[in-house]
C-alpha cells in the first residue's frame, strides 16, 4: 500500500514538473524575441561584416563590406565602414540632423541628408546591407528589417557560432532562403545568411541601377549608364557576421557630434 501511494505521489510530482516546463519556442517566436531585444537596448556598439558571392553575366563575383555601428537611444547613430568597392563611408546622426560622407558624393566631403534613413538607403546597396540591418532592428524600422516576414520560420536546433550557443532558425520565402543564428543568452544575431535566386538578383541589380539614374551626382549617373546587361546572372549567397562588442554601455558624446565639430 505504501509503495502504491509513493508511486502515485511521484507520478503527480512528475506531472506537475512537466506542466511547469516552458514550451519549446518556435522559430518565429525566437526571431520575435530577437527583434524585441534590439528594440530594448539603450545603446549598442558592434560590427557587421558580409561576405557575398554571386554570378553576373557568367562571372563569379566575390564581394565584402563592413560597418562599425555606434548607437544611443533615442536616435543617435554613427556608422563607419567600407562599401563593396573598398570606399570608406561615414554616417553621423545626432538624433536631429544627419550627415553622410562617401567618395562618390560631395567630392568625399560630408553632406547633410534629409534624415538618417535616406543616408542609410544610399549606402545599403553599395555596402551590401551592412549599414542597414542592425540600425533597422535597433530603430524598429519597417524597411530593411531582418525580422520581416518570419511567420513561417522553423527552428532547426542549436549550433555554436564563434564559441557562442545559438538558435538556428530558417525562413523559406518564394525564391529565397534566410538563416538566422541567434545568441541564446542575449537573443541578438550572431550570424545571418541570405540566399537569393537568379531572378531576385536581377531584380535587385536593376533596382539599384534605376536609383543611380535619378542621382544628382554626375559620377553615380555615369556609373548607372555603364551598368551591364544582367543576362546570365545567377543565384547569390551572402553571409553576415555580427560582433556585438558593447551593449547598454556609455558611448562618448563625441561619436555623434556634427562633422564640423568632430575631432
Amino acid at each position: 500500500m505504501k509503495r502504491a501511494v509513493f508511486l502515485l505521489f511521484s507520478c503527480a510530482l512528475w506531472c506537475v514538473a512537466a506542466v511547469a516546463q516552458p514550451a519549446t519556442l518556435t522559430g518565429a517566436q525566437i526571431l520575435q524575441k530577437s527583434a524585441e531585444a534590439y528594440a530594448q537596448l539603450k545603446s549598442y556598439s558592434g560590427r557587421t561584416t558580409v561576405i557575398s558571392e554571386s554570378y553576373i553575366m557568367g562571372i563569379h563575383l566575390a564581394q565584402t563590406a563592413s560597418a562599425q555601428i555606434e548607437f544611443e537611444r533615442p536616435g543617435k547613430l554613427r556608422i563607419t565602414g567600407r562599401d563593396s568597392s573598398g570606399n570608406s563611408f561615414t554616417i553621423i546622426s545626432n538624433g536631429d540632423s544627419t550627415w553622410l560622407s562617401w567618395p562618390l558624393q560631395n567630392e568625399g566631403g560630408f553632406g547633410q541628408e534629409k534624415d538618417v534613413w535616406i543616408a542609410i538607403s544610399k549606402m545599403t546597396g553599395v555596402a551590401l546591407l551592412t549599414p542597414t540591418y542592425v540600425p533597422s532592428a535597433l530603430l524598429t524600422a519597417s524597411n530593411g528589417m531582418p525580422f520581416d516576414n518570419v511567420e513561417g520560420a522553423q527552428l532547426m536546433g542549436r549550433e555554436t557560432v564563434g564559441g557562442v550557443d545559438c538558435y538556428h532558425v530558417v525562413v523559406n520565402d518564394s525564391g529565397s532562403k534566410r538563416a538566422y543564428w541567434v545568441d541564446v543568452q542575449t537573443l541578438l544575431l550572431r550570424q545571418f545568411q541570405r540566399e537569393e535566386t537568379a531572378a531576385q538578383v536581377r531584380k535587385a541589380l536593376q533596382s539599384t541601377v534605376d536609383e543611380l539614374k535619378t542621382s544628382h551626382s554626375p559620377a553615380l549617373k555615369t556609373l548607372s549608364q555603364a551598368a551591364p546587361d544582367f543576362d546570365k546572372t545567377g543565384a547569390s549567397i551572402s553571409l553576415y557576421l555580427f560582433s556585438n562588442s558593447q551593449l547598454d554601455s556609455d558611448i562618448p558624446d563625441g561619436m555623434f557630434l556634427p562633422p564640423n565639430q568632430n575631432q
